[in-house]
């Protein structure tokens, strides 16, 4: 064997670029808005954001034969300004934080967490598990171990977008059925800002 001088090095995968790729999931884990349990992913700077409660979400890797892409699901919606009572915001007992309805607890401030846009996240979830080929009353989780386990084939459409720290992201907004072309309740914007 003649490997003498040869080096390991690290294999990069190649990220899935903008445009429509027919891939599988691979790996669903739950984590939040900063990063800290994402394999080799840089904690968010905790000073950039003033309360206490990161969003927990739910990252989910794509694959197929020509890369990889991971988008992050929100679990949980919080109250923006619009939402709540200007009456309580005068008042103080909310305040308003880079536009995000918070109270202060014993702990910190948090957001206010508002049902009806963390039941927008779950319908979110549900589209993305309706275009695995889940059954209606199925169990989210387990319908997500399934597809990872039967490698369920989706299509998914993936942008190019400006973040808000001005850096360019990669980013899955729609995921389909491949096979079933039409099917609109298959197919889901995964990018809104809760």
């Amino acid at each position: 064997m003649n490997l003498k001088g040869r080096k390991v090095f690290k294999e990069k995968a190649n990220i899935l670029g903008p445009g429509r790729h027919n891939v599988h999931i691979f790996q669903v884990i739950e984590t939040t808005d900063r990063f800290s349990d994402l394999s080799g992913a840089k904690e968010k700077d905790p000073s950039l954001y003033p309360w206490i409660d990161p969003t927990p979400q739910l990252a989910t890797t794509y694959v197929s034969k020509e890369g990889v892409v991971t988008s992050r699901l929100n679990l949980k919606g919080f109250a923006r300004e619009t939402d709540v009572d200007d009456a309580k915001i005068k008042s103080g007992e909310i305040e308003i934080h880079q536009g995000y309805a918070c109270e202060m607890t014993l702990d910190g401030l948090v957001r206010i967490e508002s049902p009806e846009r963390t039941e927008k996240c779950y319908n979110m979830l549900n589209s993305l598990l309706n275009a695995t080929g889940a059954e209606d009353g199925d169990d989210m989780e387990e319908a997500l171990i399934n597809a990872i386990a039967e490698k369920k084939e989706l299509s998914i459409e993936v942008y190019e977008e400006d973040y808000d720290n001005g850096k360019e992201v990669i980013t899955v907004k729609k995921v389909k059925n491949p096979r079933k072309a039409g099917y609109v309740k298959a197919e889901t914007e995964l990018v809104e800002t809760f």
